[in-house]
């Protein structure tokens, strides 16, 4: 039996810091992103988007949780039964899906970073381009190829991707599925896109200058005025500190004081829904 290398599912902030994630929440995470998983690796080996995921031959287990935040790993199995696949193949497998389980990801949060990820998902095919010819023929190195297939992936796992970042911004600040650093990231904002049924855009981190209409601590949901042009707004804000009975953000409320503060864009249509805030500026 053929195993496919350890995939890391890390939680980190909030609870994740005292190594604890809230039990439903991460049944609910762990089990979406193992079927997306499934997804990815079905495609990485047959070249095509399984139907069903009754249809998937490759399954995936979890083992021990290690030390860290939370840090949790997923193991893919190869049954016997399956066709020999070259160990190029299978030792290629643990990047290849992480990176297209991050490429289906950013296909539901930025339009930007979706192209970004194919492309570093076309680079892994052309850099190998021998198995690809033999096992894909060499469909993956056609980039519009390759796009047509993740977009196939993403409507096939939706249900899915709603659920896989289910602690994000309620028991843990962030999640990561594979090792590729900050770029496979789930925020709060990618969170809140992804749970979406409607399409939305995770903006670029900015800054900006608001003055906050309302702040609830137990949650960090917030509303705030952007100045300047006095759009009035929804937000989260995701610092820690605003659930310290003193912070920075309720007394700005209670002075009706304008903050510096950093915070991520979330888009319908290209007009701002959210804004969620990661921290305070020192002024300019």
């Amino acid at each position: 039996m053929k195993i496919i290398a350890p995939i890391p599912v890390i939680y980190t902030g909030y609870h994740a810091d005292e190594h604890l994630v809230d039990a439903v929440q991460f049944s609910k995470s762990i089990e979406a992103v193992s079927r997306v998983a499934n997804s990815a690796a079905h495609f990485w080996f047959f070249g095509n988007v399984a139907a069903s995921i009754r249809r998937h031959e490759i399954h995936f287990f979890v083992k021990p949780a290690r030390e860290g935040s939370y840090f949790q790993e997923i193991v893919g199995l190869l049954n016997g039964s399956l066709p020999l696949f070259p160990e190029a193949l299978i030792k290629l497998s643990k990047p290849a899906i992480e990176q297209i389980i991050n490429t289906i990801v950013k296909s539901r949060t930025s339009v930007v970073e979706a192209e970004m990820a194919i492309d570093k998902l076309h680079d892994l095919a052309v850099r190998h381009a021998d198995f690809s010819r033999e096992v894909h023929q060499g469909h993956m190195q056609d980039k519009a190829w390759l796009q047509s297939q993740i977009d196939h992936l993403t409507k096939a796992n939706e249900s899915s991707l709603r659920r896989l970042p289910e602690p994000v911004g309620r028991s843990v600040r962030a999640m990561q599925i594979g090792e590729g650093g900050e770029e496979h990231k789930i925020d709060a904002a990618s969170a809140a896109a992804l749970r979406s049924r409607e399409p939305m855009e995770v903006g670029d981190e900015g800054e900006y200058v608001v003055e906050f209409q309302g702040v609830f601590k137990t949650n960090g949901a917030c509303q705030v005025l952007i100045i300047p042009g006095g759009s009035l707004v929804n937000g989260v804000i995701t610092d820690p500190a605003v659930t310290l009975p003193e912070n920075v953000y309720t007394e700005a409320l209670a002075a009706s004081r304008r903050l510096r503060v950093r915070a991520k864009p979330v888009l319908k249509d290209g007009v701002l829904s959210r804004l969620f805030i990661s921290n305070v500026l020192p002024d300019a």
